[in-house]
């Protein structure tokens, strides 16, 4: 495939996103998940840091499905709205819901 086509079609592809599905998730409260990464666990306060690939790091509350979770595992995110209304619930698999 050419570079240029193939560079053209995920600048169209981010604009889209960040232009209408972002905007329209936030404003309609739509429920997402995700997998991702533990970058590291706060039990005293009760977060993880996690990280999607390619993506920034977040700091988000956890449930008790994942508190046995540990720096470097996977984990399953739930998210209401925008990205930093969410709570990690799971491992990777989910099998802890």
């Amino acid at each position: 495939m050419d570079e240029n086509f193939e560079r053209f079609a995920d600048k169209l592809g981010e604009y889209f996103m960040r232009r209408f599905v972002i905007p329209w998730m936030q404003e309609h409260g739509v429920v997402q998940s995700y997998r991702a990464e533990v970058v590291s666990v706060d039990g005293d306060a009760g977060t993880m840091n996690i990280q999607k690939p390619f993506d920034n790091e977040v700091t988000l509350p956890y449930g008790n499905g994942a508190a046995a979770l540990e720096a470097g595992s996977q984990c399953l995110v739930f998210v209401l709205g925008d990205g930093s209304n969410g709570i990690v619930v799971s491992d990777g698999t989910g099998k802890a819901l």
